[in-house]
């Protein structure tokens, strides 16, 4: 960060009517929405947001910042900054009616024109992605040392690929769901076509996929074409294309990893997956997509027959999945269900379908639910009612769930404790823990 210091002093020396302090010591450039950390350090809100991510303290005091709803918003800074940009005009400045405005913290969006940041975990850099012109996308490392530009973008695992440039960078600890959907947004915006690659563990060929148009998708089998699809269909540790009889297996390690990168490809494409597993009571062979109406929902068949109602909530109780508002429920599959709990919560997810992990606390006797919330936390709820805070310290310890950050904790069920901690370890992920 020193040295990020001095190339700031040297680039506000070319501003002379700018001081020094108007610039972010992690971007480099000038803050239109500054923040600051406990010790007053300013730094703008994406590019701290983003470090706070990677790193969970500040870039300069290296004091903590548990969540990036820890920041301050320095509006007179902000405001001194936009009357100054506004005066020698200075390009991409915050306008001065802006100043004032919400100071929420939001995600950078790709859609809106924004950067991508997000602190390497190999390396523990920040990385901040922007559009070239012509198709390309570019980043820079800790604000500065550009790379050169790219037009190929391949997914492996935790690993992202910049194939043409020969340079790769691993996805941040937490919050990496959001940041593959974002580069796949950016990658987008440019023209760029997103490749997720693993290995199939069978058969150990290599399998790439990519969005082809007009709502398909296809990959390669160790370099060869299969023909473009539009199904998906996801049956525990199996991915399935029933329109031109294809399956592959997931791989073994890393697996959530390529089923999330898979899933939003799958939506950018226009692909509608489904999620399949057999009910070990019933047998029935159960079918689960997202359905247009009413907006917001999940649906199921029985038997590729015999569809249910829509339903909205969706809940996980150890070996069971409940769908309340509709009074129906499952029994999770006795091999794979691992698997199959990430997959409806990233169904779930990606048709606004709020699930909860819930169970009964053996020692107080309450009931416990809880939910993913905003800002990477999740909350729980006693008896129905009586909110706890956010949290997203999760740690587990001798039959106990321990919420550091709010100094709570809870019992685990005697029957089905791991189902219930893979559970909240799932849940907590989609939530960006």
């Amino acid at each position: 960060m020193q040295r990020d210091m001095m190339q700031l002093e040297a680039k506000a020396a070319g501003r002379s009517d700018l001081p020094a302090r108007f610039m972010c010591a992690i971007s480099l450039e000038v803050m239109k929405d500054p923040v600051m950390c406990r010790n007053g350090h300013n730094f703008e809100r994406t590019a701290l947001g983003a470090w706070v991510r990677g790193h969970g303290s500040c870039p300069t005091c290296r004091v903590e910042i548990p969540s990036v709803a820890d920041l301050f918003p320095n509006l007179a800074l902000r405001e001194e900054i936009a009357e100054r940009c506004a005066e020698r005009q200075e390009p991409g400045s915050p306008e001065p009616d802006l100043v004032g405005a919400s100071s929420s913290v939001a995600e950078p969006s790709a859609s809106s024109g924004q950067r991508v940041l997000f602190v390497d975990s190999r390396t523990g850099n920040l990385l901040t992605f922007t559009p070239r012109p012509g198709g390309l996308l570019q980043y820079s490392v800790n604000g500065s040392n550009p790379r050169p530009p790219f037009r190929s973008l391949l997914f492996e695992g935790q690993t992202i690929h910049f194939l043409d440039i020969h340079k790769s960078a691993a996805l941040p600890m937490n919050g990496w769901s959001s940041v593959v959907g974002q580069m796949l947004e950016l990658a987008s915006e440019v023209g760029i076509r997103p490749i997720v690659q693993f290995i199939d563990p069978e058969t150990k060929n290599e399998l790439a996929f990519t969005a082809v148009g007009d709502g398909f998708m296809q990959y390669t089998v160790n370099g060869t074409e299969r023909p473009p699809f539009r199904q998906m269909l996801f049956e525990g540790a199996r991915v399935r294309f029933p329109d031109i009889d294809r399956s592959a297996t997931l791989p073994t390690n890393a697996w959530d990893y390529v089923l999330e990168e898979l899933l939003q490809l799958v939506r950018l494409a226009g692909v509608q997956p489904a999620v399949q597993f057999t009910d070990p009571e019933t047998t029935n062979e159960l079918t689960f997509t997202t359905t247009a109406m009413p907006e917001g929902s999940l649906h199921y068949t029985v038997n590729g027959k015999d569809p249910r109602p829509p339903f909205r909530q969706l809940w996980f109780e150890g070996s069971k999945v409940k769908f309340s508002d509709i009074e129906r429920s499952a029994t999770l599959p006795n091999t794979d269900w691992s698997f199959v709990v990430e997959q409806m919560l990233l169904l779930a997810k990606a048709c606004g379908v709020e699930p909860m992990v819930r169970f009964t606390d053996p020692e107080t006797k309450n009931k416990l639910a809880f939910k993913a919330i905003s800002d990477g936390c999740l909350q729980y709820t006693v008896n129905g009612t009586d909110p706890r805070p956010p949290f997203r310290q999760l740690r587990f310890d001798e039959g106990k769930v321990k919420f550091l950050d709010i100094n709570r904790s809870a019992t685990l069920p005697t029957r089905e404790t791991y189902k219930v901690c893979r559970q909240l370890m799932s849940l907590g992920k989609l939530a960006g823990l």
